[in-house]
């Protein structure tokens, strides 16, 4: 029982002297000790670099620098051929293959089942078609997933004034 009175009595004296009886002398001594040997200059010059090495990562997280791959035009056509369905309200899964999306497309849209059909295979011929027959079947390929981008197009419009119809009748009644 007294070792046991003596550890809380050494706790407290310890307490007393590090926390409660630190002061500027004390804080001056402790400093002295560790970076009394460091001249003002080492001290800007490392606080100049820390500065440097901050701002540096906060300019690479900001301008997010990586590098870019520039997209073929079939590349384009096909994310903007994406992003319509994806307002229609189908979006491709990570992983997923042309062919699963156009089945998973055609099975929500079967009014768009031929367009859908259409541009999909065009594009797969055309991505894996051998580069000496890209010449001329290139260029009309690109002219036909245009085509189905605009009946596309008209879809996810139809669909927005829909919405807005709906919007305009319930929401907005006057009177």
């Amino acid at each position: 029982m007294r070792g046991f009175r003596h550890a809380i009595d050494y706790a407290n004296y310890s307490w007393n002297s590090h926390v409660v009886g630190y002061d500027q002398a004390r804080q001056k001594d402790f400093l002295d000790n560790y970076f009394s040997s460091i001249s003002p200059q080492l001290i800007a010059i490392f606080v100049i670099l820390l500065v440097v090495l901050i701002s540096m990562a906060v300019a690479l997280i900001m301008f997010n620098v990586r590098p870019s791959v520039a997209l073929s035009e079939m590349d384009l056509l096909y994310r903007r051929f994406q992003s319509y369905l994806r307002a229609l309200g189908v979006s491709r899964a990570v992983g997923e293959t042309p062919e699963q999306f156009q089945a998973r497309a055609v099975s929500r849209l079967p009014h768009l089942e031929q367009t859908i059909s259409r541009f999909t295979q065009t594009y797969v011929a055309q991505q894996y078609l051998p580069k000496s027959q890209v010449g001329q079947t290139r260029a009309r390929a690109v002219n036909a997933l245009k085509k189905d981008l605009r009946v596309l197009r008209g879809s996810v419009v139809r669909r927005r004034s829909r919405v807005m119809r709906f919007f305009d009748r319930f929401l907005f009644r006057r009177g």
